[in-house]
C-alpha cells in the first residue's frame, strides 16, 4: 500500500505538471498536446486509484476471518 502511495503522489505531481502546461500553451497545438498529455496522466492517476482501493478491500477482507470453532465469532458479521 505504502508504494502504491508513493506511486499515486508521483502520479500527482505529474498531473500538475501537465496542468501548468496546459496553461503555459502559446498556441492551439501546443494546447492540445498538453491537453491529450494530461488526460493520459489522469487516466493513469484513475486506474492507479482503482487498485489501491482493490488491494485496501483485499486487504480489509482478509482480516475479517472467522474462526469457525467458536460461535461467537460465528454469529458475528465482522469476524473474530
Amino acid at each position: 500500500v505504502a508504494n502504491m502511495q508513493d506511486e499515486l503522489a508521483s502520479l500527482a505531481a505529474q498531473v500538475d505538471k501537465a496542468v501548468d502546461q496546459v496553461s503555459k500553451a502559446n498556441t492551439q497545438a501546443e494546447r492540445d498536446a498538453a491537453n491529450k498529455e494530461l488526460a493520459l496522466r489522469r487516466e493513469a492517476q484513475a486506474e492507479k486509484n482503482r487498485q489501491l482501493a482493490e488491494l485496501r478491500e483485499r486487504q480489509r477482507k482478509a482480516k475479517l476471518k472467522v474462526d469457525t470453532k467458536n460461535q461467537k465469532c460465528i454469529d458475528n458479521p465482522l469476524g473474530c
